[in-house]
């Protein structure tokens, strides 16, 4: 699965994409972009960043850390199946809409982006603690 990895040094060039992606939303915000390309233009940069993070080899490349990143990327996508779960679930029985007619606002667990992102977090965060821990 892991085949082919990027080496150690796209880690620091996907950390400063991802980081690089605020700002420019912000300056395309400012430069006239509309409200959804700017956060549709925002959310692919930072999702090239996470690409870069995960798919960049650690120095120490061996057995055991592919093991963790296997761990890693099951655990992720099962967050990514379990949120798209609650998602629906919440949209479905939202008690607010039966007294109150709104329409559904999303929050960040209920839009896919939002779920790539937070599963991408989980991956990371699940990755650095499985290598720590072995």
């Amino acid at each position: 699965m892991f085949k082919f990895l990027f080496p150690n040094v796209f880690k620091k060039i996907g950390w400063g994409v991802l980081l690089s992606s605020l700002p420019i939303v912000i300056v395309f915000k400012y430069v006239g972009f509309s409200p959804d390309k700017t956060a549709d233009i925002g959310s692919i940069i930072a999702l090239i960043g996470f690409f870069l993070i995960i798919q960049s080899a650690e120095k120490d490349e061996d057995e055991r850390i592919k093991l963790c990143r296997l761990k890693a990327m099951s655990s992720a996508f099962l967050t990514f199946i379990i949120g798209i779960f609650v998602s629906k679930l919440d949209h479905l029985f939202d008690p607010f809409n039966y007294i109150f007619n709104h329409s559904h606002q999303g929050g960040l667990f209920d839009t896919p982006m939002g779920l790539l992102y937070f599963s991408a977090l989980f991956y990371f965060i699940t990755f650095r603690y499985s290598k720590d821990e072995e």
